[in-house]
């Protein structure tokens, strides 16, 4: 067995360049045999200086190998994450050992349906000792949920003739929010503090801003709510009736049969659904209303599907638990 081999056995993967060099070192030592004595020892010397080389490499290569399995990996993704809004990922690679890398080569793989849009998701690093070093580029997501691929490390020592090689799996997990559509400007108005009486019109009498009708003054009502032109054109006293105001109680369902997801991705029936929901259920919590989620989900065989239903929810900040 040659060198070579013996060098890939104990796990070291060669580099083209490190083949080359064996080679050539084996090369010159058969010329060595077969040359003249002084020009003989020359070559044996050179082939010599070759196999010592190689074995230095080996020897830094272990080192490297070691650091870079101990490198620790991260993401950091931009939170929300918004459909079609670009978002920031950062990658850091932190170095607990005494090792520096010199040249690191990192290549994340973000979700297939995510599109770079700034910065690229590979780049070549040097990691110091005790230190870290960060990768960041920017993605525009898709609505869902989507999983990070793996992140491929490789590192060689510092004359090229090894590469070390590290795959690590489990990508963070990212939940991209429906974008929301443009509110009513009647909706943007609306007070975003929960007031007594409510903005919406209950169709019953009371206290309220909107008129509804006049009637004949009775004994006890409020000499406020006396309308005195209306009483001086009509010869009687009349006060004016309010409707009162109250609170809505909507329900929200979204249908998420197997037939919504049919469709090019970013424009299918479940998307644009979804994007209603929440866009709705902004609207209603800028106006303080009350409000449910009701979601149906896929059928599976031989059972019914069961409704997954939220709590009521109410108030400025109950948008971003719909979205």
């Amino acid at each position: 067995m040659g060198l070579a081999e013996k060098l890939v056995e104990a796990g070291a993967p060669l580099t083209a360049r490190a083949r080359g060099l064996l080679a050539a070192s084996g090369a010159l030592v058969a010329a060595g045999l077969a040359a003249p004595p002084a020009v003989g020892a020359a070559l044996l010397s050179a082939a010599a200086a070759g196999f010592a080389s190689a074995t230095v490499s080996r020897l830094l290569y272990t080192a490297v190998h070691r650091a870079l399995h101990l490198l620790r990996v991260s993401w950091r993704l931009e939170r929300p994450l918004v459909e079609g809004r670009p978002s920031t990922v950062e990658v850091v690679v932190e170095n607990p050992s005494m090792t520096p890398l010199p040249h690191v080569e990192l290549y994340d793989s973000p979700p297939p349906l995510f599109r770079v849009h700034g910065g690229r998701p590979a780049a070549a690093v040097t990691v110091p000792a005790m230190g870290r070093v960060r990768l960041r580029y920017t993605v525009v997501p898709v609505l869902g949920l989507h999983r990070w691929g793996d992140l491929r490390l490789a590192a060689s020592d510092p004359l090229g003739f090894f590469r070390a090689e590290r795959v690590v799996a489990g990508g963070p997990v990212a939940a991209v929010q429906p974008r929301l559509m443009p509110l009513p400007r009647r909706g943007l108005a609306m007070p975003t503090v929960l007031q007594p009486g409510g903005v919406s019109k209950s169709g019953r009498r009371g206290v309220g801003t909107e008129f509804m009708e006049l009637r004949e003054y009775r004994p006890g009502d409020d000499i406020r709510s006396v309308d005195w032109k209306a009483s001086s054109r009509l010869g009687k006293l009349v006060v004016k009736v309010f409707e009162q105001e109250s609170f809505l109680n909507v329900a929200i369902v979204l249908d998420a049969s197997p037939s919504m997801y049919r469709g090019v991705v970013g424009h299918t029936r479940i998307e644009y659904a979804a994007r209603l929901a929440v866009s709705l259920a902004e609207y209603l919590a800028r106006r303080g209303d009350r409000y449910r989620l009701y979601l149906l989900p896929p059928a599976e065989e031989g059972f019914i599907p069961r409704l997954r239903v939220s709590p009521w929810l109410r108030g400025r900040w109950s948008g971003r638990y719909a979205r």
